[in-house]
């Protein structure tokens, strides 16, 4: 859950923001919530955003079990997306609508790649 919810500051908006980049975490790493990893008291959101910016392949985060090399790039993506939702100060957390706009133009892509693949 976010952080602010459990402080003084105003709850708003964009604390459904985290709660929906936690799913996106937990679907594009297999992971759960509270599954830190082996960080003591660490939960999903902050493993996901270390690991994020420490700069490795990110391909390596996407859960083995579902990946598929086909939609790699688009995992990735989601679970960039999931980190961008999670983060700690609240105002850098984009709109929903601009995480619906993202996740619309993944889908576009998919679709014109599928579209390209059935003309050729």
């Amino acid at each position: 859950m976010a952080a602010e919810y459990f402080s003084r500051v105003k709850v708003s908006e964009k604390v459904d923001v985290y709660s929906f980049g936690v799913v996106l975490l937990e679907l594009t790493t297999g992971r759960g919530p509270q599954d830190g990893g082996t960080e003591s008291g660490s939960c999903l959101a902050s493993w996901a955003s270390k690991r994020y910016k420490s700069g490795g392949p990110c391909a390596d985060l996407v859960d083995a079990e579902i990946q598929d090399l086909a939609n790699l790039d688009d995992m990735v993506a989601v679970f960039e997306l999931g980190v961008i939702c999670t983060g700690e100060d609240p105002s850098s957390r984009p709109p929903m609508s601009e995480v619906l706009h993202r996740l619309r133009l993944l889908q576009c892509c998919r679709n014109q790649m599928s579209i390209d693949d059935d003309s050729a």
